[in-house]
C-alpha cells in the first residue's frame, strides 16, 4: 500500500507484478525512498497495552523516534484478557477498554515527550 501511494501505481499492478509504462521504475524508486526513510513499522495483530508500550519504548531507545502512529485503536483478544486480569475478573465494556488504551497512549506521550497519533 505504501509503495502504491508513493509511486502512484495501482496496488493491484504491484501485487501482480504487471506494470504499465514506467510504473515499475516508479515502484523501484518508491521502494528506495522507503528503504532510506527513518520509518519503522511494527506489526501487532494481537496486542496488549504492555505490548504497545514495549514497542514504542524500544523504538524510542533504538531509533530515537519522536513521532508514532498507532493504527488504530481497537480491541484484541490479548488486550481483553489483560484488562480482565487487571480488573480482577470484572468484565469491562469495550468503550472503557478503548478509553484505557487511548489514555495509556497519552501517558506515554507525556512520559517520553513524543507525539502519538491514532484513530478508531
Amino acid at each position: 500500500m505504501m509503495l502504491a501511494f508513493l509511486s502512484n501505481v495501482n496496488e493491484e499492478h504491484i501485487l501482480n507484478g504487471k506494470y504499465e509504462g514506467d510504473e515499475e521504475n516508479r515502484v523501484l524508486e518508491a521502494a528506495q525512498i522507503l528503504k532510506n526513510a527513518p520509518l519503522y513499522i511494527e506489526h501487532l495483530p494481537d496486542f496488549s497495552l504492555q505490548d504497545v508500550e514495549n514497542k514504542i519504548k524500544r523504538n524510542i531507545r533504538d531509533h530515537d523516534i519522536k513521532f508514532c502512529f498507532h493504527d488504530y485503536i481497537h480491541t484484541s483478544m490479548k488486550i481483553l484478557e489483560e484488562i480482565t486480569r487487571r480488573s480482577g475478573g470484572v468484565r469491562l465494556r469495550e468503550d472503557n477498554i478503548l478509553f484505557m488504551l487511548s489514555n495509556r497512549l497519552k501517558d506515554i506521550c507525556n512520559e517520553y515527550g513524543i507525539f502519538i497519533m491514532s484513530a478508531t
